[in-house]
Parts: C-alpha cells; structure tokens; sequence
C-alpha cells in the first residue's frame, strides 16, 4: 500500500487508530496537519504523531472528543519537553479551534 502526503511533513497513515488502522474523517486530519505544520515550524524540528485518530473500541467513553473526530492529535517535539508542547499547543489550538468547541 502506497503512503499518503497531507502536508509537507505527515502522511495520513500517521493519524490512523492504533488498534484498528481507521483513519476517521480524512478532511479534519488534513486540516489538522496544515495547523501542525504551523506549530511545528515553531522549533523546526521533526514532530512525532504519538496518537491520532481513534475507534470506539479504542476509546469507547469518548466518542465527542477530538481524537474521534479527527481534530486532535497526540504530539512530541524532537528536544522539547511534554510541558513546553503542551503549553504551544494549547495556546495554539485555543486560538485557532476556538470555533470548533
């Protein structure tokens, strides 16, 4: 199976369940990943897809989170602690998803 590029540095496979290799809405991951690609240029280091999407057999009490809609994402940052991500990220993803809530 040939991989799919969503932007200039994910591929779609990335954001796949871990249990069952579903990816979820295709439009909300490549939305997604455009704002990655936003934060990731922050540090201009490669940025890990920890978790993406996932089933509801994988997380079967969070079916409105935004794992299961596929506009979130598990991250980590090359050289950068969890708490400096998560503090970008928040702030980041608070400003731009603000609509979404």
């Amino acid at each position: 199976m040939s991989r799919k590029k969503i932007s200039p540095h994910f591929w779609l496979d990335e954001f796949a369940c871990g249990c069952c290799g579903a990816s979820g809405d295709k439009k909300n991951i490549i939305q997604l990943a455009a704002r990655l690609e936003i934060l990731r240029r922050r540090w201009n280091k490669p940025m890990k897809i920890v978790g993406g999407h996932r089933c509801m057999k994988s997380n079967p009490h969070g079916a409105n989170n935004a794992h299961h809609l596929c506009k979130g994402a598990d991250i980590a940052v090359d050289g950068v602690s969890e708490e400096r991500v998560a503090k970008a990220a928040q702030a980041f993803f608070t400003h731009v998803t603000n609509t979404q809530r």
